[in-house]
């Protein structure tokens, strides 16, 4: 088994904020540390220190944080160059419907309403 320095890609080239993959989502090089980072108690500091920051709302579109599904925070990475290390720089709080959004996703309850992609008008509705 090969084992990936979070400081490395899949090639053993060292990853920085300029080469780190940033794309939709974690390269798969990358995903069993990023299994680990998230069940760390250091990520849990950072996300707390995140949600703190965003002070409710979604940092994207402003959107209250709420119960409801789409209004949940979620903390999304903005590059993984500093993955295990990250610093409130490289952490965004948003809610699921921006995350789904950078990741290329479309959520079921946009698909079920026969929309092609997340409506500029879903960042403005309210929560619940």
């Amino acid at each position: 088994m090969v084992h990936h320095s979070p400081d490395a890609t899949a090639d053993g080239a060292e990853l920085s904020p300029r080469n780190a993959p940033t794309g939709p989502q974690c390269p798969p090089e990358l995903q069993k540390l990023h299994r680990r980072v998230l069940a760390s108690g250091r990520w849990a500091r950072v996300r707390y220190e995140a949600l703190l920051r965003a002070g409710g709302h979604c940092e994207r579109c402003g959107r209250q944080f709420g119960r409801r599904w789409r209004a949940r925070p979620t903390i999304h990475h903005l590059h993984y160059a500093t993955l295990g290390r990250e610093t409130l720089a490289d952490v965004e709080a948003l809610c699921q419907l921006c995350h789904a959004d950078v990741h290329g996703y479309v959520p079921k309850e946009v698909r079920e309403k026969g929309a092609a992609g997340i409506p500029a008008s879903a960042a403005s509705e309210g929560t619940g």
